[in-house]
């Protein structure tokens, strides 16, 4: 099973045409960052368990 997922990412990486380690690596960098939000504030108790 697990070979059979392998063969399944492989397909699909070339699909988009990313064959190697390098082609994945360029495609990594040329995302936009990631915007993070982050909840700030007071975490309040909730009842007996929270």
């Amino acid at each position: 099973m697990e070979k059979q997922i392998y063969e399944n990412m492989k397909a699909e990486l070339e699909k988009i045409g990313i064959r190697t380690d390098k082609d994945l690596q360029k495609a990594i960098k040329a995302l936009p960052p990631l915007k993070l939000w982050i909840m700030t504030g007071t975490v309040r108790k909730a009842g007996e368990n929270g």
